[in-house]
């Protein structure tokens, strides 16, 4: 379509020059001038190959996040970024420039990013396109979902208090009992004393040290489990990815180009004084001969439950 807008641009503005030699008169021969003038001025501005342009990404992006992209080459006037018909970035490109797009996407590796180049004279006369290309792969990260491994790690605690016995660790405070509260951590002797149900808090430092297993399977909180394994692995917890190997250096790059597993891998037995709790699908049990700690998602909450085995 920009093609043939192009032609019938240029058929107007030649039809408008002949106006100097059909009427041959000062008047017509300016309008004759000032055409062919335009015609050259946009041809000009649009003279450099789109394809001059050699595009990378600035670094790895994050999942729902703008894309910043690294481009060079070339020099146009009004050049434009167009996704879906959405234009996505419209600027002066002068040899380099680096461009942030809201494309959002979602977590994975991407060869392109289904995106056209338009340039248009600056003038409104024409205007040219050509597809958007990556030189090299654009790696989206998952976002990591810091709320949910925060809650992850409340619940884990209280679950360990009550696997351990309270007995093994050292009382650090008491608080009102709240919705959400084990009523396991309920201290009875003090709830009779101030007329109120009395919680304990114990001191987090002498918990065993948790080593946090995200089972690479498929269901429904795939996704979610990946984003509250990326806020683990960002904030330096012991974390191993367990598909149908197990990786036990995970990076966010692994992460990022994750594709579900069919099989699993055995789980190796914990060093003492740690315990494994998996970050499992909803319809996952334990195969291991062994005691497991299995974080769900279960409505779009953190369940912390001892495994079926």
């Amino acid at each position: 379509m920009y093609r043939l807008k192009n032609a019938l641009a240029v058929l107007f503005l030649l039809g408008l020059g002949m106006i100097g030699p059909i009427f041959n008169t000062p008047a017509s021969w300016l309008m004759t001038n000032l055409c062919l003038l335009l015609l050259l001025a946009s041809v000009l501005l649009l003279i450099a190959p789109l394809r001059l342009l050699q595009v990378t990404p600035s670094g790895p992006a994050l999942s729902g996040a703008p894309v910043t992209l690294d481009a060079r080459g070339g020099w146009w006037v009004n050049l434009s970024v167009v996704h879906a018909d959405t234009i996505l970035w419209q600027g002066t490109f002068l040899g380099h420039r680096q461009i942030q797009l809201p494309l959002a996407l979602a977590r994975g590796e991407y060869q392109d990013v289904a995106s056209r180049w338009f340039a248009g004279d600056g003038l409104g006369v024409l205007r040219k396109q050509a597809p958007l290309r990556l030189q090299t792969p654009l790696l989206v990260l998952p976002k990591p979902d810091e709320y949910g491994a925060r809650v992850l790690q409340d619940a884990l605690e209280t679950r360990i208090q009550m696997r351990f016995g309270q007995n093994d660790f050292q009382i650090r405070d008491f608080h009102p009992y709240q919705i959400g509260d084990e009523v396991g951590l309920i201290d009875w002797h003090q709830s009779a004393r101030q007329q109120q149900l009395i919680v304990r808090e114990f001191d987090q430092s002498q918990l065993p040290n948790p080593i946090f297993v995200l089972i690479n399977q498929t269901d429904a909180t795939y996704e979610a489990r990946i984003a509250i394994f990326s806020a683990l692995l960002a904030q330096q917890k012991t974390v191993w990815l367990l598909g149908a190997t197990l990786n036990q250096t995970p990076t966010q790059a692994d992460l990022a180009r994750l594709t579900p597993d069919e099989t699993l891998a055995a789980l190796p037995q914990p060093m003492t004084g740690r315990v494994l709790v998996a970050l499992a699908p909803l319809d996952w049990d334990s195969t291991d001969d062994q005691t497991l700690l299995v974080a769900r998602i279960v409505d779009q909450e953190v369940v912390v439950t001892e495994a079926r085995t």
